[in-house]
């Protein structure tokens, strides 16, 4: 599903649960309700391996940014002053606008970018800068939805357990801040 169509897949009542780096964001939260954070993320910056003048996004000035419609990145992105922002429903579309050339660079989360690049960039792309725009993530509800609470007491037990961070180790390499 479209990103854009996420919230209003659960406020028409079409969906009953969105999940999948989602943030929370006092917006969003106007509109739907949240579980505990799960996850802290924020955006990393993506460019080409031959890219020498791109060390963070304050380098990104004058720059073609390529980012996911609807995202916080989006968002950020329009405050960097590049020269154009190239807006695509799907990230893969953004990342592969730097592979290819079509783009300077790609704004994303962190976690997707360096999956990307681990798995799908083939030493054609690298990641620059800190992360920025920290911002967690959540589980979305319809507002007073009974499944908010048992989300969050599924959270706090694989967060005590320990399986949390056996997960989070598992896939990013190193435990969680």
């Amino acid at each position: 599903m479209d990103f854009n169509g996420l919230i209003p897949g659960i406020t028409s009542g079409n969906l009953d649960v969105i999940l999948g780096a989602i943030t929370i964001k006092s917006k969003r939260e106007k509109a739907i309700d949240f579980s505990h954070p799960y996850f802290r993320a924020g955006l990393k910056v993506m460019i080409g391996v031959d890219e020498a003048g791109i060390k963070g996004p304050g380098d990104l000035k004058g720059k073609v940014v390529a980012v996911k419609t609807g995202t916080v990145a989006a968002d950020y992105a329009k405050t960097l002053g590049a020269k154009s922002l190239s807006q695509f429903h799907n990230i893969d579309q953004a990342y592969l606008e730097v592979v290819t050339g079509g783009a300077d660079t790609a704004i994303h989360d962190t976690p997707n970018v360096l999956y990307f690049i681990k798995t799908a960039g083939n030493d054609r792309v690298k990641a620059v800068g800190a992360n920025v725009k920290a911002a967690f993530y959540g589980i979305g509800f319809p507002q007073g939805s009974a499944l908010r609470e048992k989300s969050n007491i599924a959270l706090l037990e694989l967060t005590e357990s320990g399986e949390f961070e056996k997960i989070y180790i598992k896939w990013f390499g190193s435990a969680p801040e």
